[in-house]
């Protein structure tokens, strides 16, 4: 319990009544010793030391009392449960009647859980009124203690039981108030679970967490028959309904979260399940993966929070599922648990285990912990990244190959088996984008794997537009640099456009090499690349005093680092809007022959709208000629020919490297697209 004292029984009567007896003793000895000291007329002041000392010993006494008086309270009580250990019997005493109260109501919603858990419908009601508690440690502590692991494990599974009669009796009504009631249940355990084996709860190596992972991994028997379970499947439903308020510890994912992985990895078979009328009979596969209580009973999204359910389609009781699911949505809470989850784990996750993750969300789960646990630039982070960017590079490269100068998919199906993992793994490479950026300036190793990511993710059209969006922000925010400072961006420019180039290449040629099989996704090739230049969002300057408070000198180091997401958002939002305004208004947007095109107009657009936001640095720049040309009457995104033609003119004659830094650009994305193919070339030919 959170602020509590441990105590033992009878020891700590015995010492609250010699303590007590102790101080009336140090008091008649300094009584006495004033006597002595005053009849032989010398100074009392140790007297006096003592007297204060046994003042302080007074209050000492009388706080030991209280609690003496709280433990006697907890010992007439059978809501609270103390701890057993091997030396004896454990109280906890809390510092306050709050604590107390706390604590003794999670004994007493431990009491009806246990009821609620043989059928008891109105402790199942009465159940309730203390979901608001679970969030305190010493509630939390207390119920935890008195279920017990094995109840922690059993008491998800008996309610999810419940459900399923009201299902199969198909009372609507019925299932309807026990799935708010159950769910409510679960999120209270779930949040009770998270506090109570938290910083300021038990201990990683109590008894109730090793308990806890025999427990997970035993087999127990479903209430009044039906079939058995493996504790780990009841757990994860807990996990699942957690809404990370607070986060599962990383402690609990070390000690937990890890056993639950292992035990995926050396599980015996699943067991073949009972033939239900009606259904198709489908024995258990190698790969397939074992399900939550939902999907092994199943109830759908029946065990899921109504708002986070979608709308049932179909027989939608027969989703499947799988136990890691819940684990990963948890621990996608905190970067700290998804990183010790992940550890020592990703090359099973991400490899051994592609087949049963695309028996279910397709990794979309493993997706949400990958992101929490990779997108800093912390140690961690980095080391995490590195690793799932060699373990996933070799596997794509090895259903993608070059072929003819394109791009070819060898097996669509094992292709796709970790689709879900995409858009998360898209968000990770955004805030890497400096790092993978230098890899392919300076054509490292790493560079083949980065490649072979980008081709998965740019595949998924929010994670393609939000990467590009990112990369364009960076480049934008290169140049406003490197023009405000008086310097030339050539170079600069060269390399963030090359990078755009492996994306929009990889982008071109992954919609070619899925074909007519893959439409999921976009219905027509190229379209993202051409409407996102085709908004102007080169033109588009960004706002550094709003976003960030500072200029862009002030920010630049920092934007490296982290500033890009930021302004890529903007960007993105900002694109989104034009798009769904010219819809409304009918008004076309630009036509480009392909995506070449597009990324040359792109270069055009950033360089156009900089250079003439900087231009008077130029030391050949006369303001006031300047101030009669015909590109200075209106913003760039508004210029026709005769403004775009004039403008080149005008940096040529002032030597403003406008037609330089366009061609070096243009050459970087082409060969960027030639390296991106290449990396997928057999070396064996």
């Amino acid at each position: 319990m959170s602020g509590a004292v441990g105590v033992k029984q009878p020891a700590f009567d015995q010492m609250v009544a010699r303590f007590t007896a102790a101080c009336g003793q140090v008091e008649q000895c300094a009584q006495a010793l004033q006597w002595e000291l005053s009849q032989a007329q010398l100074p009392v002041g140790p007297a006096t030391r003592l007297r204060g000392m046994a003042g302080r010993m007074r209050a000492e006494a009388s706080d030991l009392r209280r609690r003496q008086a709280i433990l006697q309270h907890l010992q007439a009580t059978t809501a609270y449960v103390p701890q057993w250990t091997p030396t004896g019997t454990l109280w906890d005493l809390p510092d306050d009647i709050r604590a107390l109260q706390a604590g003794m109501d999670g004994g007493k919603a431990a009491e009806l859980a246990k009821k609620a858990a043989q059928g008891d419908a109105k402790a199942l009601s009465q159940l309730q009124k203390y979901g608001a508690q679970a969030g305190d440690p010493n509630f939390a502590k207390a119920l935890l203690l008195g279920l017990g692991a094995k109840g922690v494990i059993e008491l998800p599974a008996a309610l999810a039981k419940k459900l399923k009669s009201d299902v199969v009796a198909g009372d609507g009504d019925k299932a309807s108030t026990d799935r708010t009631l159950v769910v409510g249940t679960l999120k209270m355990l779930s949040k009770a679970l998270a506090v109570g084996t938290g910083p300021r709860g038990l201990d990683p190596d109590s008894v109730f967490m090793r308990q806890l992972k025999t427990e997970g991994r035993a087999e127990h028997r479903f209430p009044g028959g039906g079939g058995t379970y493996r504790g780990y499947q009841s757990l994860s439903t807990v996990l699942g309904v957690s809404d990370g308020h607070p986060p599962f510890s990383p402690q609990f994912m070390r000690t937990i979260g890890r056993d639950m992985i292992d035990f995926d990895r050396t599980r015996p078979g699943l067991k073949p399940q009972p033939i239900v009328p009606g259904r198709p009979y489908e024995p258990p596969t190698s790969t397939d993966p074992l399900p939550d209580l939902g999907g092994l009973l199943h109830l759908g999204w029946l065990l899921t929070p109504a708002k986070y359910a979608p709308a049932q389609q179909g027989n939608g009781l027969d989703r499947p599922t799988d136990y890691l699911n819940g684990l990963m949505k948890a621990a996608a809470f905190s970067k700290e648990a998804s990183q010790a989850l992940l550890k020592h784990n990703l090359g099973y996750l991400l490899h051994d285990r592609r087949e049963k993750w695309a028996r279910t969300d397709h990794g979309t789960t493993l997706g949400l912990a990958m992101k929490a646990a990779m997108s800093g630039h912390d140690k961690e982070s980095m080391s995490l990244f590195a690793e799932a960017r060699k373990v996933l590079g070799q596997d794509i490269r090895a259903h993608v190959k070059a072929d003819g100068g394109k791009l070819k998919v060898l097996n669509l199906a094992q292709f796709e088996q970790l689709s879900g993992l995409r858009y998360s793994l898209g968000l990770i490479m955004g805030s890497h984008l400096e790092d993978i950026d230098t890899s392919f300036a300076g054509k490292n190793s790493a560079a083949q794997d980065y490649d072979a990511l980008l081709a998965y993710v740019a595949l998924d059209n929010e994670a393609f537009w939000a990467l590009a969006n990112n990369q364009i922000a960076r480049t934008r925010m290169g140049l406003d640099a490197q023009y405000s400072s008086g310097h030339g961006a050539e170079e600069m420019l060269a390399q963030r456009m090359g990078m755009l180039g492996h994306l929009f290449a990889l982008r071109q040629e992954m919609l070619g090499a899925v074909g007519e099989e893959y439409k999921k996704q976009s219905d027509a090739k190229g379209d993202l690349v051409k409407e996102l230049v085709g908004t102007g969002i080169g033109y588009l300057p960004i706002p550094y005093a709003n976003l960030f408070g500072k200029g862009i000198k002030e920010i630049y180091e920092e934007g490296v680092n982290y500033g890009y997401g930021k302004a890529g958002d903007w960007l993105t939002q900002q694109a989104q809007r034009i798009l769904e305004d010219k819809k409304l208004k009918n008004q076309p947007l630009p036509s480009f022959e392909n995506d070449q095109a597009a990324g040359d107009e792109l270069v055009y657009q950033m360089l156009r709208s900089t250079l003439v936001s900087h231009i008077t640095r130029f030391p050949e720049v006369d303001p006031k000629e300047l101030k009669e040309k015909s590109f200075m009457k209106k913003p760039p995104e508004q210029w026709g020919d005769l403004e775009k033609n004039d403008f080149t003119k005008y940096c040529g004659d002032k030597n403003i490297p406008m037609d330089t830094s366009v061609d070096q650009a243009k050459l970087s994305m082409d060969n960027a697209h030639r390296d991106a193919v290449n990396h997928f070339a057999d070396p064996t030919e």
